[in-house]
C-alpha cells in the first residue's frame, strides 16, 4: 500500500475533478470569435467567472486573471513594480519575508540586479512575522509588500488582515501568495485587504498548469505575458477553458465556504 504525504507540494487530481475537466475539453472554440463554437466557449467562461468572483470575495470591478501557476502570478506582480521602476518611478523598495516560496525570492533577487532593494523580514519561533517590524520597515520609496498566507514547510499562518491594514494605512500595494491557504482556510480577498492574491489548482486536487491571480481594481499591473486580447489583454495566450471551469466548480464547492 502506497501512502502519499506531500500534499503541500502537490495534490493528485480527484475523480470528480477529472470528470469535470474532461467533460469540458469539448469547449475548444476561440472565445474572441463570432462562430458558434467560440460563442459557446465564451458563454461558459462568463458563467465560470460569475461564480469565481464571489467564491474568493472579489468585487465585480476587480480582475481574476487565469495563469499557469502561482509562480507566474507572483512573477507578474513583482515585475510590475520592476517595470514601473525602470520607467522612472522612485519606488524601488520591496518588503517580503524569509519564509517565502522561491517564486517570490527569485524575482525579488532579479529586481535587485536593476537597482531595486528588498527587505526580508524574519519569523519568530512560531514561523510568524511581527507586523510592527513590517511597519517599521516601510520607507518613502516602498513599492510593494509581499507576504505569503501560509507556509508549506511550517504551516505557520501570517496575520494577513493586519498586514493589509498596515499596507492600506501607508498607501502601499499588498500581495499575498495564497497557494497554501486556498481550500484550507477561508479566503475572502476583500476582507483580507489584499491588492493581489495568487493561487494554483494543483494545490487542492486540480490539474497542473492552471492558476489564478486576483488584482484589485486600481492596483498597478503590467502583463507578464504579452500577446492577444485574452484576459482583457492582461495575460496573452490561449485560454485553458477546461481548467477555468474546474476552478469555478471547485472554488464554489470548497467546504470552507459552506
Amino acid at each position: 500500500m502506497e501512502v502519499y504525504l506531500d500534499n503541500n507540494s502537490t495534490t493528485p487530481m480527484d475523480d470528480e475533478v477529472r470528470e469535470v475537466y474532461h467533460e469540458h475539453e469539448k469547449f475548444y472554440g476561440n472565445v474572441n470569435s463570432i462562430y458558434q463554437k467560440g460563442i459557446e466557449t465564451r458563454k461558459l467562461l462568463s458563467k465560470a467567472y460569475d461564480v469565481m468572483y464571489p467564491a474568493i470575495g472579489a468585487k465585480d470591478e476587480d480582475d481574476i486573471i487565469i495563469t499557469s501557476s502561482t509562480t507566474e502570478g507572483n512573477n507578474a506582480v513583482i515585475k510590475t513594480f520592476l517595470h514601473n521602476y525602470l520607467l522612472g518611478s522612485e519606488k524601488k523598495h520591496i518588503i517580503t519575508t524569509v519564509a517565502e516560496h522561491s517564486s517570490i525570492k527569485a524575482p525579488c533577487a532579479f529586481t535587485k540586479k536593476f537597482g531595486m532593494e528588498v527587505t526580508y523580514l524574519y519569523t519568530d519561533e512560531n514561523g510568524r512575522i511581527n507586523p510592527q517590524e513590517l511597519e517599521d520597515s516601510i520607507r518613502d520609496d516602498t513599492a510593494l509588500i509581499s507576504v505569503l498566507f501560509a507556509s508549506n514547510e511550517s504551516g505557520a499562518i501570517q496575520p494577513i488582515k493586519e498586514i493589509g491594514e498596515i499596507a492600506k494605512k501607508h498607501g502601499i500595494p499588498f500581495h499575498c501568495d495564497g497557494a497554501q491557504a486556498i481550500s484550507k482556510a477561508k479566503v475572502d480577498v476583500s476582507e483580507l485587504g489584499v491588492d493581489y492574491f495568487t493561487f494554483s489548482a494543483h494545490k487542492f486536487h486540480g490539474p497542473k498548469g492552471v492558476g489564478g491571480l486576483h488584482v484589485k481594481n486600481g492596483a498597478p499591473f503590467i502583463p507578464l505575458i504579452h500577446g492577444g486580447n485574452q484576459m482583457g489583454g492582461k495575460r496573452g495566450g490561449s485560454i485553458n477553458t477546461a481548467g477555468i471551469v474546474w476552478l469555478w466548480q471547485k472554488l464554489w464547492n470548497l467546504p470552507i465556504r459552506i
